[in-house]
């Protein structure tokens, strides 16, 4: 019986190429490498490697999609970035790393709390601004 495993790096071996991930392993276990409060944070987007260093692979800037707002985080630990993934590949392959803030950074899922039925707002007789607070009110309780 043969694992999925062969047949998914077979399929995305091309694609990460393209991205400069010569191996999918920083991806898949970027939890791991960049630990889980920046890997919350930011997430790896592609290595661009500088011409002419094909064989060594070495001096490459890796790229990350960070958070809107937690962007100066993420580069405020850039070093520690940088020493944890040549310590995860065993050699200094990336020389730096550029930080880029973006709204598409998927946000860290909160427990979701159950839903409460919308408080009735009395002396309101308008139905939809009566909806509209309701929403409000929930939306607040929610945040706490």
């Amino acid at each position: 019986m043969k694992t999925l495993n062969k047949h998914f790096r077979d399929l995305t071996k091309t694609v990460f190429q393209k991205h400069g991930f010569a191996q999918a392993d920083i991806i898949a276990r970027w939890k791991e490498i960049a630990g889980p409060e920046l890997a919350s944070m930011a997430r790896p987007e592609r290595i661009r490697w500088p011409k002419g260093v094909e064989a060594a692979k070495q001096g490459g800037t890796l790229h990350l999609v960070a958070k809107a707002g937690r962007a100066l985080d993420v580069q405020y630990a850039v070093p520690l970035i940088t020493a944890r993934v040549n310590s995860f590949l065993g050699f200094g392959a990336i020389a730096a790393v550029k930080v880029t803030a973006s709204q598409e950074m998927p946000a860290t899922p909160k427990p979701k709390k159950p839903d409460m039925p919308p408080p009735v707002i009395s002396g309101i007789n308008d139905p939809d601004l009566q909806s509209a607070l309701g929403r409000l009110a929930q939306a607040v309780a929610t945040e706490k």
